[in-house]
């Protein structure tokens, strides 16, 4: 069995550790140097956020583990779907398909300086690559690039592509640096995001406003809003959205989270992983039904059917847990939804012909883009070029871009609500097969770890697999996986299933070097 790594603060020399605090001190110094003025610009947002990360490095430091507390704030930033266009004079300015750069990539740009510096400084030994996941990933932008030639606008196809090129570093980064400690990190990382996504979700709703930044002081007053991108303009009513750009997107990552905290509370031994993994559950039950999303609603009861099921046929849980659990968490859903029941029942028997409506009309623009090149697609980032062709619904959008960039900072994206054929109309026929590998992938190697691991481990896995399935599931009326929230989740989540059987024997060998250790103190 392969141990779990030592921490920073073990595996340096004494020497060593006393010339990394002396470096990172002065780097500290600087960087407040160089940071004053832009401080001094910058919105109390932003201010904030900045002091929470730098309380999460330091504290990661402090005790020796600056990776697990940068993976930990890494995964939670994912959620903060705030675009900045600061790309412009080194890719151009595209308008909405200029480059730009998310809260989280501050987090993941620290941990690759880390890792840099543990295998340069500090001599930390590579652990075996192991690259299939990225090998299921690589066909699509690989096509994607070829399309980008024949594109109507290339420069738009290679800005894109960049974006794609972040996912392949995440899945090269976990294939190097994803063991017990790491994954544990990631899943504390998405049940911690899924609480307080759900805790503004609620509070949105039910005090009417958005972000609920407000109740603090940092939230964007309502005659801030340019017109026509108010919340009630684009829903009719308040939906909660935290920190993501749409009510369905927020859903979307509930449903691809809750399926594991729900695997983890039913299959897990232990109290101290089952009791967090309920509070998890519930709080992003009642964020999801906040988001007042349909088809995400269903997908969720399909999903927890589904978990309940695999976890009694592996005897990881009875059918009396499961209803036992089951009767409190809807009791206590039902208490937290209470002040919302008119809403929900209003929004599921409201304009549902409408949607349905409105979906028919993007399938239509979207297969007739689709035509025009059936092979390669418009091109990736393109499908804009040949929308107000087909679709002068999309004027509108199109002539507010600057608005939605530059005052509400968030990305644009001008597609059909069904991803498959977004994906079909912008790579062809080609690029959408390539697409549908790296799912394939993530799915091979799910059902791998489920075969690979045990107990709550195997609970774990079977959760991330179903939420994975509910996460594509729901593409299928809608583009969420697209926007960098859940892409981002998508490899996060593929990137730990892949490491799970790792993951989990170094699991194991701490524990019986734990028991060891109890024992041996034993009078």
């Amino acid at each position: 069995m392969t141990a779990a790594p030592p921490s920073l603060a073990t595996t340096a020399r004494p020497t060593t550790r006393a010339i990394a605090t002396i470096v990172l001190g002065l780097l500290a110094g600087i960087a407040i140097v160089v940071a004053l003025p832009i401080v001094a610009g910058m919105s109390k947002k932003l201010l904030v956020l900045g002091v929470l990360g730098s309380m999460f490095l330091v504290a990661g430091i402090a005790v020796g583990q600056p990776r697990l507390a940068l993976l930990f704030a890494w995964v939670g930033s994912l959620t903060y779907d705030r675009a900045f266009y600061k790309l412009a004079p080194i890719l151009g300015d595209h308008g909405a398909h200029s480059g730009y750069i998310i809260l989280s990539d501050a987090f993941l740009a620290l941990l690759f300086a880390l890792w840099a510096w543990e295998v340069t400084v500090l001599r930390r030994p590579l652990r075996r690559l192991n690259p299939t996941l990225l090998l299921w990933f690589a066909p699509f932008p690989l096509v994607a690039l070829v399309g980008a030639v024949a594109a109507e606008r290339p420069e738009w196809a290679l800005v894109e592509l960049l974006r794609w090129g972040k996912i392949a570093a995440i899945l090269v980064y976990f294939a190097f640096n994803m063991g017990r400690a790491e994954w544990l990190a990631c899943a504390a990382g998405l049940g911690a995001a899924a609480c307080l996504q759900a805790g503004l979700a609620v509070l949105e709703v039910v005090a009417g406003r958005s972000g609920v930044l407000w109740l603090i002081g940092l939230g964007t007053e309502v005659a801030d809003i340019p017109k026509g991108f108010e919340h009630e303009a684009f829903y009719g009513t308040r939906r909660g959205i935290g920190t993501m750009n749409h009510p369905p997107h927020l859903a979307d990552y509930f449903i691809t989270v809750i399926p594991m905290f729900v695997a983890v509370m039913l299959g897990a031994r232990a109290w101290l992983a089952r009791l967090p993994s309920a509070l998890v559950v519930v709080a992003g039950l009642a964020g999801l039904g906040a988001t007042l999303s349909r088809w995400p609603w269903m997908l969720m009861v399909l999903a927890l059917v589904a978990v309940a099921a695999v976890l009694m046929w592996l005897r990881l849980t009875d059918a009396r847990r499961v209803l036992g659990l089951a009767a409190m968490g809807l009791f206590a859903l039902m208490l937290a939804l209470a002040p919302l029941q008119q809403r929900i029942i209003d929004r599921f028997t409201g304009d549902f012909r409408e949607s349905v409506d409105y979906r028919l009309e993007d399938t239509r623009v979207a297969l007739a883009i689709f035509a025009e090149a059936p092979l390669l697609g418009t091109g990736i980032n393109n499908y804009r070029t040949r929308l107000v062709v087909h679709d002068p619904r999309a004027k509108w959008a199109l002539k507010n871009e600057r608005l939605a960039i530059d005052v509400v900072q968030v990305r644009l994206i001008v597609a059909p609500l069904n991803l498959y054929l977004f994906v079909l109309a912008e790579t062809g026929i080609i690029g959408f097969l390539a697409y549908l590998l790296f799912p394939l992938g993530i799915a091979l190697h799910g059902m791998r770890a489920i075969a690979r691991t045990r107990g709550g481990w195997q609970a774990a896995q079977v959760g991330l697999l179903v939420g994975m399935g509910a996460l594509l599931a729901a593409q299928v009326v809608d583009h969420a996986l697209w926007a960098d929230p859940l892409l981002n989740t998508m490899a996060l989540v593929g990137a730990m299933l892949a490491a799970a059987p790792r993951a989990s024997r170094e699991g194991a060998a701490y524990n019986a070097r734990v028991q060891g250790d109890t024992l041996g103190r034993t009078p």
